[in-house]
């Protein structure tokens, strides 16, 4: 469908999916911010999400709100204000019409019915006929909204985060999420690593929590819908695994960890092989709650060594304890 419309219609189309927005606030409160989305494009580049406020709702829903436009949509803007239109002015809006006049809901309407028709999704003269077939704007933007909520019935959510400082273990040991790289692997919840292929980044203003499992000690920030997978007893003593979003969770749940091997480790470094060395010379299992390492207070050096190695290869801040 983007191959039959102008670089114009395709920024429009995507940003009124994506930001769930009608004509009305499209034309009220986004296209007058041309100069905005421009400038957030040139100096922000097209992976950080365009934030959209002070949007109002209508009828007896007045409360104001924000959405958001992400790479696709802003993708679309550059292209148009690059090959087409120019880069806006301050003052200026961001999609026009013929002599640079801010693009009517009339003209807009206009064009879609135009796409659907040589596209074959409607026929007929004369009226809003897009409507009567389902193909309306307002109809495709209703459509967006139901395959968004069925998608976080499914699990999906769009307003899970971390912050770059949060660390995630991957085959070369932990990182920070900030210092992640396309091609990465990561420890997944199904015990795999998977390869990382896209990184996004997006403004957040809001409340975070610190999830800090007990004996792991490596607290991790992250955004109260986030989904977090725990083990819950049933009234039969069964243990039960199901996702709970963080907000949700209490210090009587237990994170499910599912055990996996380490498949996609290219090779054993020597750093690596000295602390394998370090557990079978003075390591021990302290049930099923962790591991021991045993030194001489006076071997500083070792249990540095210790220490920073399981910050490495582990998802752990190992604990120095005197007894």
């Amino acid at each position: 469908m983007w191959l039959s419309l102008k670089l114009r219609d395709q920024a429009v189309y995507l940003t009124l999916l994506q930001g769930l927005m009608d004509q009305e606030r499209f034309f009220n409160f986004f296209n007058p911010r041309g100069y905005d989305v421009g400038r957030h494009i040139q100096e922000r580049g097209l992976d950080i999400p365009y934030r959209v406020e002070c949007l109002r709702g209508r009828k007896k829903n007045r409360r104001v709100f924000n959405t958001w436009i992400s790479h696709d949509a802003l993708q679309a803007w550059k292209l148009y204000f690059e090959r087409v239109r120019g880069w806006p002015k301050e003052g200026e809006p961001g999609a026009v019409a013929s002599k640079n006049r801010p693009l009517s809901r009339s003209a807009i309407l206009v064009n879609h019915l135009y796409t659907m028709r040589k596209l074959g999704y409607i026929n007929g003269k004369g009226g809003d006929t897009g409507k009567r077939y389902g193909y309306g704007l307002h109809e495709l933007r209703d459509l967006a909204r139901s395959l968004l909520e069925k998608a976080k019935q499914e699990g999906f959510n769009t307003l899970s985060c971390t912050t770059p400082d949060s660390r995630i273990l991957t085959t070369n040991g932990t990182k920070d999420f900030g210092q992640l790289s396309v091609g990465d692997y990561v420890y997944g919840h199904d015990a795999r690593f998977h390869k990382i292929e896209k990184i996004l980044f997006r403004e957040y203003c809001g409340k975070l929590y610190v999830l800090t499992p007990w004996l792991i000690n490596l607290p991790v920030k992250l955004t109260p819908e986030h989904p977090i997978l725990v083990a819950v007893h049933t009234d039969t003593t069964a243990v039960r695994v199901v996702w709970k979003r963080l907000k949700d969770v209490s210090i009587k749940d237990k994170l499910a960890i599912r055990k996996g091997s380490f498949s996609h480790a290219k090779q054993i470094d020597p750093d690596y092989a000295r602390f394998i060395g370090y557990y079978l010379a003075e390591g021990s299992t302290h049930g099923n709650k962790g591991i021991t390492f045993s030194f001489s207070s006076k071997e500083t050096e070792y249990i540095n060594d210790v220490v920073t190695l399981g910050k490495r290869y582990l998802l752990i801040d190992p604990r120095s304890m005197k007894n």
